[in-house]
């Protein structure tokens, strides 16, 4: 049976509607609220606890010079002996509490891991913005310290993946996480360092996967279709609109081909199929030849900056989804 859930951001103040909300999906998932404090937008969420960062009041996020000399070599350090902790053959799940996400930039995470353990919940979607996006959007010092704390992104963004993954796992909830990349819609596979930029994140994925954990990746424009489908994910989430399964990303044969040897290496999608503007169809088509390779279902985007009334007209469109009904 393919089961609901959704991306992430809602559009609520009061962290009570948004975890109802969060909870009435067949999996439930981790809202974030950049309406109600600026630092739950995705970027200022995933990097909150690295020294010198700054957010406004866009979520635009930015790193200070001075704090990261100050401190940058101190957190550079703590974030190699706690990696190689956690990806020893007998990691403590407690040294990864201090790299789960703070009530101040993630309001819901308290109130979601009390209702998981309420709910005796089996399984949980919990989201954080890759490390594409955060090195690619985050503006740094135009220092000699650029380097570093990009280097530190990438192992920052690992060990709270890890962190978070662990906080459900130690309450009996099997955890999926998903890396969110809207950066990669500037992807461009010709680029060194884009590709350096895939490595990275190619080897954040393996290392999660590495710990058991279960990984998606979404991205919600059009990119390199084929280099998301080398990556080491178990779950693609795309639209299933023009911006992604029906868009020129996947419709020529090589890109099909590579899509279903994806499927054939046992990937599933997380498919888009509630566009998130009311102006647009009440869903999008999906192809006879797809539709077994979906486990999820979800909106086609985050519904962070919409209007409490849109998000959930959404919402109770993806709860009345049924395949072959587009």
């Amino acid at each position: 049976m393919i089961k609901t859930t959704e991306i992430g951001s809602l559009p609520f103040i009061h962290t009570d509607a948004a975890i109802e909300h969060a909870f009435r999906v067949s999996v439930p998932f981790l809202p974030q609220l950049p309406k109600r404090n600026p630092r739950e937008f995705m970027v200022a969420q995933a990097l909150d606890g690295l020294p010198g960062m700054k957010v406004e009041d866009d979520g635009t996020v930015s790193f200070n010079a001075e704090a990261w000399a100050r401190d940058g070599s101190s957190m550079m350090g703590r974030l190699e002996t706690e990696l190689s902790r956690a990806v020893s053959p007998f990691p403590d799940p407690k040294k990864l509490e201090a790299f789960e996400p703070t009530a101040e930039s993630a309001s819901c995470w308290n109130p979601f891991l009390f209702e998981l353990e309420e709910r005796k919940t089996r399984y949980a979607k919990v989201q954080l913005a890759g490390p594409v996006t955060c090195q690619w959007t985050a503006q740094f010092p135009s220092t000699e310290y650029a380097a570093e704390i990009q280097s530190s992104i990438v192992r920052f963004v690992l060990l709270r993946g890890m962190a978070m993954a662990s906080a459900l796992r130690s309450r009996n909830v099997e955890p999926l996480l998903f890396l969110d990349e809207p950066a990669l819609t500037m992807l461009e596979p010709g680029k060194l360092k884009h590709q350096m930029a895939l490595k990275e994140l190619s080897w954040v994925l393996q290392s999660l996967q590495r710990s058991g954990i279960s990984t998606g990746l979404h991205c919600c424009g059009q990119t390199d279709g084929p280099s998301l489908l080398q990556l080491p994910i178990q779950f693609l989430s795309i639209d299933a609109g023009a911006a992604g399964l029906a868009g020129p990303m996947f419709q020529s044969k090589a890109a099909q081909a590579q899509l279903q040897a994806f499927f054939d290496r046992g990937g599933k999608l997380a498919l888009g199929v509630i566009p998130t503007s009311l102006e647009t169809p009440d869903s999008w088509e999906v192809p006879l030849w797809v539709r077994p390779h979906i486990a999820m279902v979800t909106p086609a985007c985050g519904l962070g900056l919409l209007d409490v009334a849109v998000a959930e007209t959404i919402a109770s469109k993806l709860l009345d989804w049924r395949v072959g009904s587009a």
